[in-house]
């Protein structure tokens, strides 16, 4: 007997580290990615994205660094009304979207975690408080740093093959000059 496959079949599309990544995550995500604007091999981009929020998401576990439901709730709120609409009218347009609600708060979810996990991994240490960072500040008779901004631009002199022999040293000259 031959057995019934509906067409919208899940399908592996990539397994990370026995974390499953189906062919509904692809198109879920080729959708966000249209949503947010982004052109070219889509589902080539939309794999590699979900390949490395899986990375993302077991290292935020490991580390124990990730946010609460709550905070990704709210930050779902907050975008809905930074873009003058509901929780429930975003949820709505994302559905006839592709993407779906959930789709979007885990991909919020990883964003707002992996700072945390980034610097907790790589930052913790060294970071001042925000009195030691204002007690520093004082040590220099209250002062406010400077700051020197560089501007540096790539200037490219051009020396033709025939006359490489007969003007390269004027070239190097009006290079160091330019320097200055």
């Amino acid at each position: 007997p031959q057995t019934y496959v509906p067409a919208h079949a899940e399908q592996i599309a990539a397994t990370v580290n026995s974390t499953v990544i189906t062919s509904s995550d692809v198109a879920r995500r080729i959708s966000f990615l249209r949503l947010r604007g982004i052109k070219g091999n889509l589902p080539q981009k939309a794999r590699e994205e979900l390949v490395n929020e899986v990375l993302m998401r077991q290292e935020i576990i490991r580390t124990g660094t990730s946010v609460s439901t709550q905070d990704v709730d709210a930050a779902f709120e907050r975008f809905a009304k930074n873009n003058k609409m509901t929780a429930s009218k975003l949820t709505e347009i994302l559905k006839r979207a592709g993407v779906g609600a959930d789709h979007f708060k885990a991909y919020i979810g990883v964003s707002m975690s992996w700072p945390k996990t980034v610097s907790a991994r790589f930052g913790g240490g060294n970071r001042m408080s925000q009195d030691e960072f204002i007690a520093k500040l004082k040590e220099n008779n209250g002062q406010k740093p400077t700051v020197t901004e560089y501007f540096i631009q790539q200037v490219i002199f051009v020396i033709p093959e025939k006359k490489r022999n007969a003007i390269t040293g004027k070239r190097k000259a009006e290079a160091e000059a330019s320097r200055k």
